[in-house]
């Protein structure tokens, strides 16, 4: 369990899918194979790890949405009725957990999530998630040196217009309502 993070802004390529929660692992492994064979048929660079991003997750229907995604150095355009889209992700605030290990465990670091989110009563916004493959199958064969990092983007419950003390770069930084409104909304545009 890491705590809240500022996660960096990033840039990317994604291609999104409905898919059943059981064909998912196929999914991500299938597009990120297209993600590749795009970055080196039009020349791009990567500049960092892939990640994927939740829209939902429900496994009461088994459905989920998500994207699978790839950071790029420069900003493209893509051609109409392509499935893979440019995209920008501006700077969030999260809950960030790491898992070390195979992803068969993945589910221990949600519910780790979780539990923070509950426990110091923060409200998730969207994305649903984040979770980026820091090192994965393509770097490492041993699935006990895998790390993927975990990202539930988050802001803090507010009760009335009181003012909401957050923890940022272990300082502690007084915020008022209206100055969240600002932030949000420039993160959203």
């Amino acid at each position: 369990m890491n705590g809240i993070v500022e996660k960096e802004p990033v840039q990317f390529i994604k291609q999104t899918v409905h898919s059943k929660i059981s064909e998912h692992p196929r999914n991500v492994r299938i597009m990120l194979t297209k993600m590749r064979q795009f970055i080196d048929q039009n020349k791009l660079q990567a500049s960092g790890k892939p990640f994927i991003t939740y829209d939902f997750y429900d496994q009461v229907s088994g459905l989920t949405k998500f994207s699978v995604c790839m950071p790029i150095s420069t900003e493209i355009f893509t051609s109409p009725g392509s499935d893979i889209h440019f995209a920008k992700m501006p700077s969030i605030r999260a809950v960030k957990t790491t898992l070390t290990g195979d992803y068969s465990h993945l589910q221990n670091a949600w519910k780790k999530s979780e539990e923070y989110i509950n426990a110091n009563k923060l409200v998730r916004i969207s994305p649903r998630a984040i979770e980026q493959y820091s090192i994965g199958t393509e770097t490492s064969k041993q699935p006990s040196k895998w790390v993927t990092e975990v990202f539930i983007p988050v802001e803090n419950k507010m009760v009335n217009d009181s003012i909401l003390v957050t923890k940022t770069n272990s300082k502690l930084v007084n915020q008022s309502k209206t100055e969240l409104d600002v932030v949000r909304r420039s993160t959203t545009n």
